[in-house]
């Protein structure tokens, strides 16, 4: 039976990736579901015709409202998993879990506290495999 789906294949902001993966998570939906609901939504009669879609629109260019989770975003990898183990840790995969936990472990054995610099500073060794 040939796929009755097509393929959408586009380039994004990687916070509003890593956002709308996280946003996934949360609904227990893959990131293509996720993307595909809000698509639908987004064109329904009342959608299009309702004028919704610019009510929250800023003012202005430069103003824009804040992003669900947008705060656990950094640039830096290490950054975001410990913003997000520390916020929300039920949102992790299984591989930002094992190595949250793989780290925090050897930050443990060592007597240091885990703080954001600890972890980065271990985040840097166990992500070169040792």
């Amino acid at each position: 039976m040939p796929d009755s789906k097509n393929q959408l294949n586009i380039k994004i902001d990687p916070k509003l990736h890593w956002l709308a993966n996280l946003a996934a998570r949360y609904w227990g939906m893959t990131l293509a579901e996720f993307a595909e609901s809000l698509i639908a939504r987004g064109i329904t009669r009342e959608a299009m015709r309702a004028d919704e879609l610019r009510v929250n629109e800023p003012a202005k260019p430069s103003e824009r409202s804040m992003l669900w989770n947008e705060s656990l975003w950094s640039d830096d990898a290490a950054t975001r998993l410990f913003n997000l183990a520390c916020a929300a840790d039920d949102l992790l995969t299984g591989s930002q879990r094992q190595l949250w936990v793989k780290i925090t472990s050897k930050i443990a054995t060592t007597g240091r506290s885990l703080t954001l610099q600890t972890f980065r500073e271990y985040y840097g060794i166990s992500r070169d495999g040792e």
